[in-house]
């Protein structure tokens, strides 16, 4: 970890290399943390995220993917991508890894979804 301390600032700052998707070597610093940690955790994830790696948590993967989905959806259809999956899907595999979620999970996931009731009182339909 090259994480380091802004003693002017009295803050915390990472201060790291990684190879973009051209294969060049880029150098990423990123400044204003309040603790050690938070600039650790700061480049842990960064470089997961430029990996692609199975390792990462969920939630990770979902900020890429909403990212994603503002440049490619229309508003409306992003919007409503975003409620479904924060309120539906986010709330049972936020800090789940990626690569830890296994059919039965899913499956598990979804019963459990469907055993539920909308606002109005009605039950989700199976397509749901």
């Amino acid at each position: 970890m090259t994480v380091y301390r802004n003693k002017a600032r009295n803050s915390w700052f990472c201060s790291f290399y990684y190879t973009d998707w051209t294969r060049k070597r880029k150098r990423k610093k990123k400044e204003g943390f309040l603790s050690r940690k938070e600039a650790g955790d700061y480049e842990t994830t960064f470089l997961m995220q430029r990996q692609g790696s199975c390792d990462m948590i969920f939630e990770t993967l979902v900020k890429l993917y909403l990212e994603d989905c503002k440049n490619h959806c229309k508003p409306t259809s992003f919007y409503t991508k975003n409620h479904l999956i924060t309120t539906k899907i986010l709330l049972y595999f936020k800090e789940t890894s990626v690569n830890e979620i296994k059919i039965s999970t899913v499956r598990s996931w979804q019963n459990e979804i469907l055993s539920q009731c909308k606002r109005n009182g009605t039950a989700y339909s199976d397509t749901t």
